[in-house]
């Protein structure tokens, strides 16, 4: 991803008492990483107010301001279920050890101290994204019974259930006569029931079978096996609505271990 659209299509908050250094971070975040759709507060109420009321992805924050400093946004926002992964920066003039332990264990997803230049907000950004990217690339195990239907020459042929999932690959529970009927290496359809959304998505991708796998465990029926995909290079919608499935179940897990 080029760095210069790397926020292009999201909506950021930018929040700092100094209306001098708010318009300084709002440039850069415009200029040199392609963001069009920046809101502004100067104190963490304001923040507070405009995130309920508005679906923002990104927060750069000052920690030292008045009525609500950007530490207690920070704890208010990683302590809302909906808010718990929303990157979120910490800009301040502290850089002592302590001061960075304390934001990075209340959940800031990283620290910028004063001054700073463009390329150090830009790598910052840069490496929340590579980040989240290794984490969505490892499986991300489903809660609950998410239905997956197999298409095979354009026909729902089996009714399956999400094992596990990736932005590169699945497992899905499946009856054992799907591995009597493919082969390894079989390019198969596949569409993913995300009912964690607001509405109910249908994601449909190609993955090729890589492995099948009988369980083995004596409490589970034994009339079923793992099938375990590789997804073929999929378009953007397509990769958008398989990452935000990914990131929600990421972010159900979390919320359930209470982290």
């Amino acid at each position: 991803m080029e760095r210069e659209i790397m926020l292009e299509d999201k909506t950021v908050l930018v929040v700092e008492d100094s209306s001098t250094m708010r318009r300084i971070i709002v440039s850069i975040i415009r200029d040199h990483l392609g963001c069009q759709h920046i809101l502004e507060a100067a104190n963490g109420r304001e923040a507070l107010a405009i995130i309920y009321s508005h679906p923002i992805e990104w927060i750069f924050c000052d920690w030292e301001m008045p009525d609500m400093s950007g530490h207690d946004l920070l704890r208010e926002v990683r302590a809302t279920p909906s808010m718990i992964d929303i990157p979120f920066i910490m800009i301040t003039t502290r850089k002592d050890k302590e001061s960075i332990v304390a934001a990075i264990q209340a959940g800031a997803s990283s620290y910028i101290v004063k001054p700073f230049t463009p390329r150090i907000i830009t790598e910052k950004v840069e490496g929340i994204f590579n980040q989240r990217e290794r984490r969505r690339a490892e499986r991300v195990m489903a809660v609950g019974d998410l239905a997956v239907e197999v298409v095979i020459d354009g026909k729902v042929s089996y009714k399956a259930f999400l094992k596990d999932i990736s932005v590169t690959g699945a497992q899905i529970q499946v009856v054992r006569t799907f591995s009597k009927e493919t082969a390894i290496y079989d390019r198969i359809g596949l569409r993913f029931h995300n009912s964690l959304a607001q509405e109910l998505q249908i994601i449909e991708v190609t993955g090729v079978l890589m492995r099948t796998q009988a369980f083995h465990n004596l409490l589970l029926k034994h009339d079923h096996v793992r099938a375990a995909f590789q997804f073929l290079p999929m378009d953007p919608d397509q990769r958008r609505l398989i990452i935000n499935f990914v990131d929600s179940l990421e972010q159900l897990k979390c919320q359930r271990n209470g982290e």
